[in-house]
């Protein structure tokens, strides 16, 4: 199935030589099983194959895509309908032409057979060992939703420029919200995720990792101080980072005029704590490639290093428009869409504070696991509000709940003055240190 979609791409690109013409074929394969279980049930399980081709030309510095996922679609026809397209479209004054071969090492641990070739009810095994853990505490926790599933994926692409270039990579991802009771007392749902890109990921130790989460809640006290310190987990750090700093760091928000980065590189604009680096080249990572769908080379591209703004990531797209080189982070949400700016594994390197300090504090200092409604922040401004469910007070080596508070402030200030732990956590595709943000800098409403 796979093979002959590839000898389409073969024989679109040669009717593209033979015209002149540039352009690039990208074929997909996917595989994925997925099962879910909800309010303390199995729910459903499933499992999927797909497989298809994008066609992108550029003619005249105009792009014109079509997809399809036929294989006997004529090679001729395919680029007579991309070519047509192009030409309705913008043209783009400064395309900076599609890449050309050069040498692309592999990613280890992105791959493995066994979970290739895994199965429905090897799938199912697993989620029935956790529904019988589930069920010895059932009286004191409960889910909303679990979720295991894994995906095997092939990448084939090829260009008008000589690029043929492929690679597999496999995941497997659970995720789960779990609550504790108590008489009458639910505590917020805890959220767990752990992925792993070469076996099955254990439902059970996501569960008990929550358990044990959503026990440290009950019995919760009223937040008397609200002119604390705080620390954010590397979960809640990752959502605010995902919906302010990120997105004004890409070609894209500066190619709109959104970002307030523009005309800022190479300046000193945050805390020298902080290093933000995106890296696709990471074994093992959860977004690891060694090309993105454009067929760029990908790399360890250094965004702010101790602080001073040094990069922003790019795909050959938007980089044209801004006269930028493409930094390999051209991807694509499948066959049927055409690349976008996209990061992969996101890092910040460690910071000076042990995170035992924080723990053994002599001053109180408010740690939140996570915050919802995230997604409500304001890019440009930095500005955020956010409700943290999960959070405790930590005092001389106590840590005791607080009743669910909400957080505000300007995510830009507050990296220009943060602290980070030593030590740091990988939460899917993020791997963060704690940050710690001193009273002043963050409002909190309890």
């Amino acid at each position: 199935m796979f093979d002959d979609v590839v000898d389409l791409a073969y024989r679109v690109v040669k009717v593209l030589r033979d015209r002149g013409i540039e352009g690039d074929v990208y074929c997909e394969y996917t595989r994925e099983i997925s099962a879910e279980c909800r309010e303390g049930k199995f729910q459903t399980a499933s499992s999927t194959e797909e497989v298809g081709m994008g066609l992108r030309v550029v003619i005249d510095n105009r792009i014109g895509f079509v997809y399809t996922s036929r294989v006997d679609e004529s090679p001729s026809e395919l680029v007579d309908r991309a070519c047509k397209i192009a030409r309705l479209c913008s043209r783009i004054d400064k395309w900076r032409g599609l890449p050309h071969p050069e040498h692309v090492p592999p990613i280890p641990d992105i791959y493995s057979r066994e979970l290739a070739e895994i199965s429905v009810e090897d799938v199912l095994k697993n989620v029935n060992e956790f529904l019988r853990e589930y069920e010895k505490e059932s009286d004191t926790f409960s889910f909303w939703v679990a979720e295991l599933g894994t995906s095997y994926t092939k990448i084939f692409l090829t260009n008008s420029e000589g690029i043929e270039a492929t690679y597999d990579e496999t995941t497997s991802i659970a995720v789960m919200e779990v609550n504790a009771r108590k008489g009458t007392y639910v505590t917020p749902g805890v959220y767990e995720a752990d992925y792993a890109k070469t076996g099955l990921v254990d439902l059970v130790k996501v569960y008990n990792k929550a358990k044990e989460k959503a026990r440290s809640l009950l019995d919760p006290v009223k937040l008397d101080n609200e002119k604390i310190d705080v620390v954010l987990t590397t979960k809640a750090l990752a959502e605010l980072l995902s919906f302010t700093l990120k997105p004004m760091l890409t070609a894209s928000s500066f190619a709109l005029r959104m970002s307030p980065f523009i005309d800022k590189i190479g300046e000193e604009l945050f805390s020298q704590e902080l290093s933000l680096i995106d890296d696709a080249t990471r074994p093992g990572g959860l977004s690891s490639a060694p090309f993105d769908d454009e067929g760029v080379r990908t790399r360890r591209n250094i965004l702010i290093d101790r602080g001073k703004l040094c990069n922003i990531i790019s795909n050959i797209y938007w980089g044209s428009i801004i006269d930028r080189d493409s930094t390999g982070n051209g991807f694509r949400g499948g066959y049927s869409s055409t690349p976008g700016v996209s990061y992969t594994n996101v890092e910040i390197l460690p910071g000076t504070v042990p995170l035992e300090e924080i723990y053994n504090t002599e001053k109180p200092i408010l740690l939140i696991d996570y915050v919802q409604g995230a997604h409500t922040s304001n890019p440009v401004s930095g500005e955020f509000s956010v409700a943290a469910p999960c959070a405790w007070i930590l005092q001389k080596g106590e840590k005791k709940p607080v009743k669910g508070v909400m957080i505000s402030g300007k995510m830009y200030n507050i990296l220009k003055e943060a602290k980070f732990t030593r030590e740091r956590e990988t939460v899917l595709d993020h791997t963060l240190p704690y940050i710690h943000i001193e009273k002043g800098l963050i409002n909190i409403v309890t």
